[in-house]
């Protein structure tokens, strides 16, 4: 047959009106679903010598022998026509090989496109025919690449993947689709063994190895009956570390597609929906309306990507992270349009044994070596419909930022998890949790976040439902609105901050929050709905702007707390209507105050004879009190007798050559 016409849209090959094709019965195929019907389609195949197009018709077509797609094909297309079936014989763990014959091989402009593989056949456990036994094998169900490690290679990683360095380029898989793969999990085998339904793997001995790429390989509109695996496109190898190879991840798509494993996570195992990129140079990638139910490790997995999105995808039951973004290699400073993009995506928990994840994972390195540029999280949301959090190591964290993010955004965001059970152990379920790292400089912008959790716990269920954390960054720009947390929570350990702002080694924090409402019935204790510098003075707010806090249905009585005057440096507290937000301080007989701020919440019941910080000549303060103690008349006060002060007492004080002077009083 002829060459398939060149669709330039697709950037591939597609059999068109017009085109003749080579027919797989012209070669002695039957279809009958009990002749081996392997070799004829094999004859078929080589007959276009990797320019043409096979058509198979309608029927089950048994392969006791894997198909080979040509090396360096000009335009070749495999298609059928009324969906045609490729069942799998016993011992064999995939329908269409890109198995290379050399190292160094490249498999260019190929279409497969509306078949199915049926793999009935296959066992849970077995090991592929030709292969050595291995601890870690993975089979590719309907397309990919497997066989013994290369020569040499003894190393615990993925041992499969043709010869070194393989080249796909110029591939598009469309409306393919698997049924009856074997899903193995935890204790079905010894070893690492699992089935993935598309793969393609380039190993490679050394870092410096000649320049290997997928590129321009796209699946559409796919669907994946079990198997641990949907798709994965990967390169490794180069020693230990995980150093980036010479093999370059570029314009890869997914899209329109689903993939089932048929099981309820129990155990952490290797699994993912997605999978891209690995130890590849940088490149774009993209997933797009992909839905995937139950992986034993991530939903969707992207690697080292220059820029990478993840669009209108719905991942549900998963252990450790619904959409897992790391990076081991890529300096943002290398690719300045670096960004990624997680937009209108569902992360979902319906089985109680899925919870130790993350919805949302952000995971960089080192900063200067492997950091992110730009990272958004849009109109996305994490719900938790399991009745159980219970386990010393369950997050249940909807977005999670580990290692340096230069510039995250999280907007339009949902967060609900209203059955919390949890009976034992240090179950946290904090909703976003940000670590910089050794990021000099980040920034973090929250823009209409709405988190809500509820239930009940008879042991510890810490964690604030947002914690900014940092082991290193020096500063971080906060700007943040229209956020609301409902936290109805009834625990033992109620005295958790809602937001916890949290610097272990010291950073400065400046920027607007704008538009925070907490509410709930688990009461902030001590900590507060909003809690700045919770290890002491060591989170500095410096020209922090809070507007617009509506703690009034909180539950608490100390709306915003700074855990020392110290930390608090020009922060502004403006009023929201008539209801003034607050700094909480603790009562001393020399009470330390804000250097700036007018209105303060005073805790405690040890009696006040002087106030002591910036004093400056008219300024104004009023004390809010919340227990019972004695203003002593006397000192730096100038006050019109004792005050005695209860609950909701207040006192108005001004100041004047470093003396304050009574204005008004509430009682006595």
């Amino acid at each position: 047959g002829g060459v398939p016409t060149y669709d330039a849209a697709e950037r591939t090959f597609r059999f068109k009106a017009g085109d003749s094709a080579v027919d797989v019965r012209d070669y002695g195929a039957v279809g009958d679903g009990v002749t081996d019907d392997s070799a004829a389609i094999q004859a078929a195949i080589d007959a276009t010598a990797g320019a043409g197009s096979v058509l198979i018709p309608a029927g089950t077509y048994l392969l006791d022998t894997p198909l080979r797609l040509p090396i360096a094909a000009t335009g070749f297309e495999l298609f059928g026509d009324g969906m045609p079936t490729l069942l799998l014989g016993t011992g064999v763990f995939r329908a269409i090989d890109c198995q290379a014959t050399a190292a160094g091989q490249t498999f260019s402009n190929i279409t497969v496109r509306n078949i199915t593989v049926d793999a009935d056949n296959q066992p849970l456990v077995d090991t592929p025919v030709g292969a050595e036994p291995h601890s870690q094998w993975h089979s590719h169900t309907l397309i990919g690449n497997l066989m013994p490690p290369p020569s040499g290679y003894s190393g615990s990683i993925f041992a499969y993947g043709g010869y070194a360095r393989i080249s796909v380029e110029n591939m598009l898989i469309e409306n393919c689709h698997t049924v009856n793969v074997p899903t193995t999990e935890p204790g079905d085998i010894t070893g690492d063994w699992t089935r993935q339904n598309i793969g393609f793997f380039s190993y490679h001995e050394t870092v410096s190895e000649t320049l290997a790429r997928f590129d321009n390989i796209t699946v559409r509109g796919c669907s994946f009956d079990g198997g641990n695996v949907g798709v994965t496109i990967l390169a490794s190898g180069g020693g230990s570390g995980n150093p980036l190879v010479n093999h370059a991840n570029e314009r890869i798509v997914i899209e329109d597609c689903y993939h089932d494993t048929g099981i309820q996570p129990a155990a952490s195992f290797i699994g993912a929906h997605v999978q891209l990129g690995l130890q590849c140079i940088p490149g774009t990638m993209t997933v797009r309306n992909f839905t995937g139910i139950g992986s034993q490790d991530v939903g969707i997995e992207i690697d080292n990507p220059a820029s990478a999105e993840i669009i209108n995808c719905k991942m549900v039951d998963f252990w450790l992270a619904g959409y897992f973004v790391r990076n081991f290699g890529v300096k943002a400073s290398d690719y300045p349009d670096n960004s990624i993009v997680i937009r209108d995506c569902i992360a979902k928990h319906t089985s109680a044994a899925t919870i130790l994840s993350s919805g949302y994972y952000i995971e960089g390195g080192t900063v200067g070596e492997d950091d992110f540029g730009t990272v958004i999280i849009d109109g996305c949301s994490y719900i938790n419909e399991s009745a159980l959090w219970d386990a010393p190591a369950c997050k249940g964290t909807a977005v999670q930022s580990a290692g340096p993010v230069l510039d995250l955004t999280v907007s339009n965001f949902t967060a609900k998890a209203l059955s919390v059970n949890a009976t034992s152990g240090t179950t946290t379920a904090t909703f976003i949790y940000v670590n910089p790292g050794a990021a000099p400089e980040t920034r973090l912008t929250l823009n209409n976040v709405y988190l809500e959790r509820a239930g009940t716990a008879s042991a510890n269920v810490g964690g604030s439902l947002i914690d900014m954390a940092s082991s290193f960054a020096s500063h971080i720009e906060l700007n943040a609105r229209n956020v609301v947390i409902v936290d109805n929570i009834a625990s033992a350990a109620a005295d958790q901050a809602r937001w916890l702002i949290n610097g272990l080694t010291g950073f400065a924090v400046d920027g607007v929050i704008d538009g925070y409402r907490a509410a709930g019935t688990r009461d902030g204790g001590t900590k507060g709905d909003l809690n700045i510098g919770a290890t002491s003075a060591l989170t500095i707010a410096k020209g922090l702007v809070l507007r617009n806090i509506d703690t009034a249905d909180s539950g608490s009585t100390t709306p915003v707390v700074f855990n020392s005057p110290t930390n608090a440096e020009n922060v502004t507290i403006a009023r929201d209507g008539d209801s003034p937000s607050a700094i909480v301080i603790a009562s001393a007989a020399a009470l330390a105050i804000p250097d700036r701020g007018e209105f303060f919440v005073v805790s405690g019941t040890t009696d006040i004879t002087s106030i002591t910080g910036d004093i400056w000549n008219g300024r104004v303060i009023t004390l809010l009190f919340i227990d019972t103690l004695t203003l002593i008349d006397g000192g730096n006060l100038v006050i019109a007798g004792n005050f005695v002060a209860n609950n909701a007492d207040t006192i108005t004080l001004g100041a004047s050559g470093g003396n304050f002077f009574e204005i008004s009083r509430s009682v006595n």
